[in-house]
């Protein structure tokens, strides 16, 4: 007998004479997770009797079609309240219902609901740990109605993920500041056009945050207008065209910073850093790109000869890459950081400081050189290298150069670079020919 089954991951009702979701109503030994697709299709929900399917862990419901009765559809397919996991796929109702608070659930995916202008109060879910919003364009505010009437909204929730709702403007959060959250972990904001920031107001003292994605918000000016917490190991900023600075890192507590990974991509108006923001010492990874309006690079990137900050000296920084930055016209004084190990400059038009003036031959780690983009840093360069390479490191690996527009000549120099495995060169018209002795080098010679 059918009603002895135990595993069904895909159940699709048909329309007029085929499968019906009265199928599925005594399976009431079923396990682990079901999808029901097709859900437009259904007439009588409630035959699913989905509340006696204890068993049940993981539940999908996904509309494939415009159904006419979504929302009674989906308040009749109420499941038990221990279901762990539930993922909702196109319902196009207008609001969710109210059973979806009283559910022991980990984790909530609400997906390209289109119809949905109201989310329901999902800071109630006390065992919530992850909850993705994706595709709900019909909303315009999340405010307090997300966080219901919990004294502390979203308790237990680590991973939050809000994305693709193309007419979501505010957030809101009334007086809830840090009591919202306690143990996020991972906040990813990507893809909402019209969104114009307020992340929560208490957000530097989230202690557990360690991830931060804010992707494709071009009417984004501002977020964070008291700091970000130092607990955030990675932090990506991309496509906000309207981002006008860019906040400190909150170290009021006496704590330092845990920053590993920054990148700043596409955010053309972006003018300057926080006036107290600092780049800390356990930065591994720094990327500035494409941020045309840029004027200076963040304070703590060099190390300065003076030592007025000995913690400096100690930077983790390995990788550094600045490209399209047209705003830029000089590094910051002082010397890049002893364990840089990749440094790429790129497209960088203005940049004036003459390259050999870069402080490279200090750098004893140093594997990776890249130079690309006609800019007044390079216009001077007619043989490359000078000073027989004594300002490049020996432990150069690879080493890429482009748009030397005056370069005319490779000079035995290179020859010093005893670590060199790879050397690459374009766009330099006025180079006539390599050394010989470059054939042991693996090379990639573009002249036009």
């Amino acid at each position: 007998m059918l009603t002895s089954l135990q595993t069904l991951s895909k159940f699709i009702v048909k329309e007029g004479d085929g499968a019906t979701i009265a199928e599925l109503n005594n399976l009431n030994n079923l396990r682990g997770s079901l999808s029901i697709q097709g859900l437009e299709n259904v007439q009588d929900a409630e035959l699913a009797n989905l509340k006696g399917k204890q068993g049940l862990e993981e539940l999908e419901l996904e509309w494939t079609g415009h159904g006419k009765n979504d929302m009674s559809v989906l308040e009749s397919l109420e499941p038990h309240q221990n279901l762990k996991r539930l993922t909702i796929l196109a319902y196009g109702g207008a609001e969710f219902p109210y059973w979806m608070n009283n559910i022991s659930l980990v984790f909530l995916d609400l997906w390209n609901c289109e119809e949905t202008k109201v989310l329901p109060p999902l800071g109630q879910l006390r065992s919530l740990k992850e909850l993705s919003i994706h595709g709900l364009r019909a909303v315009k505010s999340i405010g307090v109605e997300l966080y219901g009437n919990a004294v502390v909204p979203f308790p237990l929730l680590e991973r939050l993920g809000i994305g693709y709702m193309s007419e979501w403007i505010e957030w809101s959060h009334g007086n809830m500041g840090g009591e919202v959250f306690p143990n996020l972990q991972m906040l990813s904001i990507y893809q909402c056009p019209k969104w114009r920031g307020n992340l929560p107001s208490g957000l530097h003292r989230l202690r557990r945050l360690s991830e931060l994605r804010i992707i494709g918000c071009p009417n984004l000016v501002s977020f964070a207008p008291m700091g970000l917490p130092r607990t955030l190991k990675s932090i990506k900023v991309e496509g906000c065209n309207a981002l006008e600075y860019f906040p400190i890192i909150d170290t009021g507590d006496g704590m330092e910073s845990l920053l590993e990974d920054l990148d700043i991509v596409g955010c053309s108006s972006l003018n300057y850093f926080e006036r107290y923001f600092e780049l800390p010492i356990s930065l591994r990874r720094l990327t500035i790109q494409d941020c045309g309006n840029l004027l200076s690079l963040p304070d703590g990137l060099m190390v300065q000869d003076d030592n007025t900050n000995p913690s400096q000296s100690q930077s983790h920084l390995e990788y550094l890459k600045i490209k399209g930055c047209q705003g830029l016209t000089s590094l910051p004084t002082g010397k890049f950081p002893a364990a840089l190990k990749t440094l790429e400059i790129k497209e960088c038009h203005n940049l004036r400081q003459p390259i050999a003036e870069w402080g490279l031959g200090m750098l004893s780690s140093l594997e990776t050189l890249e130079v690309s983009g006609t800019c007044p840093a390079t216009a001077d360069v007619v043989s490359f290298p000078v000073d027989n390479c004594s300002w490049l490191p020996t432990s150069l690996k690879h080493l890429h150069m482009k748009d030397f527009i005056h370069l005319e000549s490779m000079s035995m120099g290179l020859q010093m670079l005893t670590s060199l495995e790879s050397l690459s060169i374009g766009g330099c018209p006025k180079l006539q020919s390599l050394p010989a002795s470059l054939s042991d080098f693996i090379i990639s010679a573009d002249e036009n």
